[in-house]
């Protein structure tokens, strides 16, 4: 679980020094070296370092006296003390001053391994607590659904591509943003793109960029590709890509390398690629429509999310979550009954989870059911909303305080429904 550590070496020692970055280096750790305590020192408050690993005996200041100071300014920075000169009372001295471990030269290459995975995971576990890893909550109390959580959790880090299948509305986006962000990747960028929005002849511009003067109109102008760089892209509904489209996707993903159209010049891009799709992707490969070559790339990990109807345990779970979530956002007293709860069990759900995210939004803000619309667009939550919302405030002459009273929700969320509107 690579949580990107950076890591400063201090010793006087020359050869030591060189030995342990190179051995850091080879396992993807950020490494800065240091031959004095002082000299770290000075970097410390500017380069925040997530480990210190330091020699024992150096001359100026010793690794005690360094630990003794670190911990004084830096109490929450681990320090794992080395030495050729070993004895069980200097291992407990620096245990009390605060290192996290202790360790002899020569170093035993496994046991530093484990040492350097149990601070990844700590850092990890923080990051979570602190929110600077926002991971996406999936809810559900199906058995069969927290074991493919499970199985997400522990490939996220392993950098392969997934395959997501899922009817619309099952959170397949939900599931590429926790594997992004349960990943090294998190701190870049994670891009998600819906293929089936982007025309035909426009994908190599958009995924790949273009030149200026490529073609009439063209300017310079970054893919996803390049943008998202070290991060991840998440291509949702990949199967409505075309033959074509699906070729040229083929070839970045065997070398990493493209073209920008009307460029010359080869470039590279490292990102992760998530996809998803609601259809019947084996299906579609036999029938030539979707390339089987693409598809065994794309599908190193195969994830299935079944849908909501047939995992009708988790509906109370998500009708709480979501009633909770909306009654604070639109600050409306809510509360949902076990009667509506066992109601909701009948029905059918065709738009999965986001249709239950709308008919709860929907209950709240007292947006009169459309039975026809859902039926036809169980999604269209937003456009529901705020027409019902427009029309009550039609009927107040345009008061925003008096539209607010009627729809018993506050002036502030009013307003912030209302400018969904103008931006739309």
């Amino acid at each position: 679980m690579h949580t990107l550590l950076k890591i400063f070496v201090v010793d006087d020692e020359e050869s030591s020094r060189i030995g342990l970055e190179k051995i850091l280096s080879l396992w993807g750790y950020s490494v800065k070296t240091f031959s004095s305590a002082k000299d770290s020192i000075e970097k410390i408050s500017s380069e925040m370092p997530d480990l210190i690993i330091s020699d024992y005996k150096m001359e100026e200041m010793d690794g005690m006296e360094f630990l003794k100071i670190l911990k004084k300014d830096f109490p929450y920075i681990p320090f794992i003390m080395l030495t050729a000169y070993g004895s069980e009372k200097l291992a407990v001295e620096a245990i009390k001053n605060g290192a996290f471990y202790y360790l002899k030269k020569p170093i035993e290459i496994e046991e530093l391994k484990s040492l350097l995975e149990k601070i990844e995971k700590e850092k990890f576990l923080k990051e979570i607590i602190k929110g600077e890893r926002n991971i996406p909550p999936f809810l559900t109390s199906s058995e069969k659904l927290k074991k493919t959580l499970e199985v997400i959790d522990s490939i996220a880090e392993k950098d392969v591509p997934v395959l997501i299948i899922g009817e619309t509305g099952t959170g397949k986006e939900l599931i590429a943003r926790r594997i992004h962000f349960l990943s090294k990747r998190y701190k870049w960028d994670f891009i998600p793109i819906n293929c089936s929005a982007i025309p035909e002849n426009l994908f190599e511009v958009e995924f790949f960029g273009s030149e200026k003067g490529a073609f009439t109109g063209a300017i310079d102008k970054k893919g996803m590709v390049e943008v998202a760089d070290k991060g991840t892209i998440f291509l949702d509904e990949i199967t409505d890509l075309n033959l074509n489209s699906q070729a040229k996707l083929l070839r970045f993903l065997d070398s990493k390398e493209f073209f920008k159209v009307g460029g010359t010049k080869v470039l590279k891009s490292d990102v992760r690629i998530i996809s998803a799709t609601n259809k019947n992707i084996e299906e579609l490969v036999k029938e030539k429509r979707f390339r089987d070559d693409l598809y065994y790339r794309v599908s190193t990990v195969l994830i299935k999310i079944p849908p909501l109807r047939e995992r009708k345990e988790d509906i109370k779970i998500l009708a709480n979550y979501f009633s909770k979530l909306y009654s604070k956002e639109f600050n409306v007293e809510f509360e949902i009954d076990e009667k509506t709860i066992e109601k909701f069990k009948e029905e059918e759900w065709k738009g999965n989870v986001r249709e239950l995210q709308s008919r709860i939004k929907r209950m709240i803000l007292g947006v009169p059911e459309m039975e026809f619309e859902e039926k036809e667009n169980p999604l269209a939550l937003d456009d529901a909303i705020l027409f019902h919302c427009l029309k009550i405030l039609k009927n107040c002459n345009g008061n925003k305080s008096k539209a607010a009273e009627i729809l018993k929700i506050s002036r502030p969320t009013l307003d912030k429904i209302l400018s969904r509107c103008k931006n739309s």
